[in-house]
C-alpha cells in the first residue's frame, strides 16, 4: 500500500530592508500553526527567542494584525503565555493562501520584519524531514543592534578595514559583542546547516 503524499508549504522569508537580501526558502508541514512557524523563523534566521512578536497581514496596520493576541496575555507568568500562544495559534493554511504575503516582526524595539511569501502548496520531496529550508542567502542578522539600521551599520564597519577610523570603530563593536564579532561573515550561508525544533 502507498503512502498518503505529505503535502507542505513552500514559503520564501526575506529580512526587509536588507542589502543584500538576506532570505530563506522553508518548506513547512501544511499543518502548521503560526506558532510554529515563529520557531521555524527563529531557527531559519538564526534569532535567540527573547523577544516579541508578531505576525500581521502586508497591509498592517491594527486591522491586519494576525496574531498573537497580547491583550490576553499574563506576562507575569511566562508558562500562561506560552500555552495561551499555542492554542490560540491559527493554522497558516487559514491566513496564507498561496500567492499572499504576511509579515513576522520580531522584537518590537528593533522590529526585525520578514516578509513571507506563500509560494505553493506541494508534495514534500521524498527523504525530507520538515521542516526545511531548501535555499537562501547571507547570514542571519544580530539581536539586540538597533534592527536593520543598526546591523547593515556593523557590516559596513567591519567590511572597511581601511576606514581611518576602523580601529575605534572596531574596538567599540569587540565591547559590546566581543572579539567573535570580527570572525562574523555577513555572506556566509549554509541551508544545510539550520536546525529546527523537532515536534
Amino acid at each position: 500500500m502507498m503512502a498518503k503524499p505529505v503535502l507542505c508549504f513552500q514559503l520564501r522569508v526575506h529580512l526587509a530592508g536588507s542589502e543584500p537580501e538576506i532570505w530563506r526558502r522553508l518548506l513547512v508541514p501544511a499543518e502548521a500553526t503560526l506558532y510554529d512557524l515563529h520557531w521555524i523563523l527563529q531557527a531559519a534566521f538564526g534569532w535567540e527567542a527573547c523577544h516579541l512578536y508578531q505576525f500581521g497581514m502586508e497591509n498592517g496596520g491594527a486591522a491586519g494584525r494576525v496574531y498573537p493576541d497580547f491583550e490576553d496575555f499574563d506576562f507575569d507568568d511566562p508558562e500562561d503565555c506560552e500555552r495561551r500562544a499555542m492554542e490560540t495559534a491559527p493554522k497558516l493554511r487559514d491566513v496564507l493562501p498561496v500567492g499572499e504575503r504576511m509579515i513576522y516582526t520580531y522584537d518590537m524595539g528593533d522590529d526585525w520584519e520578514h516578509v513571507i511569501l506563500c509560494e505553493a502548496l506541494m508534495i514534500k520531496p521524498p527523504r525530507l524531514r520538515l521542516p526545511a529550508c531548501t535555499n537562501g542567502a547571507m547570514n542571519h542578522a544580530l539581536e539586540d543592534v538597533g534592527g536593520i539600521w543598526g546591523y547593515q551599520e556593523i557590516v559596513d564597519v567591519i567590511a572597511n578595514q581601511h576606514q581611518p577610523d576602523y580601529q575605534q570603530a572596531v574596538a567599540d563593536l569587540q565591547e559590546s559583542f566581543g572579539k567573535r564579532i570580527l570572525k562574523y561573515d555577513a555572506a556566509a550561508f549554509d541551508p544545510k546547516k539550520i536546525k529546527f525544533p523537532r515536534a
